[in-house]
Parts: structure tokens; C-alpha cells; sequence
């Protein structure tokens, strides 16, 4: 492929229905949104007597936030693929399209020279979001027993 904006367009009919995908897990949630408590109380015991009320009020909205939480739970490998396919996309993207050569400062010595590409874009909690997308890519493919953190920060550096 000749330039990014094609490569765009020719994964385009791959990548929508990876968003749709993604977006109808996250509706799971949303068509359930718990109630929210709001107050304030004067002494534990007035917020105790509020909590059951409200409890008590709230039960079946509360039980259909339970329900919903469990559903997207069960779903959590298939959204965990569909993320995992769409970071993928945009790894590839990445790899074939980036020029970028430099490491900012702040990353030597945990990002080698072959991740240099990925040090692009808008920063993302102080991170390039080249890096957050090869980051979450790799983990997605190589899940194991290391915490994330430690196993972004092996990854950078190897």
C-alpha cells in the first residue's frame, strides 16, 4: 500500500464492524446504568437509613445493573478479541506507514530502537499512543502471568 490514508481505506470494511462489535458489548452496560445515591447526611446513622432506603427503592433498577455487569462479563474474551483484532490493525498500520526514528527523552532506556515508530501521536497519560497501541496489542497476544504493568515495561525494553 502506497500511503496511510489508503491503507485506511482498504481495512475500512474490516475495522466498522470491529467498532460495531465492540460498541454492542459496551451497550451491555449502558442499557443497565446503576442508580446513583446522592446525599448529604449529618451522621452515619441518617446515611445508613438513606442507603436502605434508597436500597430498598432502587432493588429492581440495582438487580438489572447486576444482571447487565454478568452479561458483559461472559463477553469479556470475545471483546477482548475484537480489541485485540483492532489493535492489531493499527500495529500494522504503524510498522508499515510510520517514519518516526525518534525515542522521546523521557522513554530511553525502556523503549529500544525498534519501537521508535510507535513513539507517535497524542499522548495518552503522558505515553505516545504509537506505544499504547503496541503495548495493548502485545498483551492481548501473549497473555501471561506477569502484571500488565510489567509485562508493557519487559516488552519495551526487549
Amino acid at each position: 500500500m502506497e500511503d496511510a490514508e489508503e491503507f485506511i481505506a482498504r481495512t475500512q470494511s474490516a475495522v466498522e464492524p470491529l467498532f460495531g462489535g465492540i460498541r454492542s458489548y459496551l451497550q451491555i452496560l449502558e442499557s443497565a446504568r446503576p442508580p446513583v445515591l446522592v446525599g448529604s447526611y449529618s451522621c452515619e446513622l441518617e446515611h445508613k437509613k438513606a442507603v436502605e432506603h434508597w436500597t430498598r427503592e432502587n432493588a429492581d433498577s440495582i438487580k438489572a445493573s447486576f444482571k447487565a455487569q454478568r452479561a458483559f462479563m461472559s463477553e469479556r474474551y470475545a471483546l477482548a478479541v475484537l480489541c485485540g483484532s483492532l489493535l492489531q490493525v493499527a500495529t500494522m498500520a504503524i510498522r508499515l506507514h510510520s517514519k518516526n526514528k525518534l525515542i522521546p527523552d523521557e522513554f530511553h532506556g525502556i523503549v529500544n530502537d525498534s519501537h521508535a515508530p510507535f513513539c507517535i501521536g497524542r499522548r495518552v497519560r503522558d505515553v505516545p499512543i504509537g506505544l499504547v497501541i503496541i503495548a495493548g496489542r502485545t498483551s492481548t497476544i501473549t497473555l501471561k502471568t506477569r502484571s500488565s504493568a510489567s509485562q508493557v515495561l519487559l516488552f519495551l525494553s526487549g
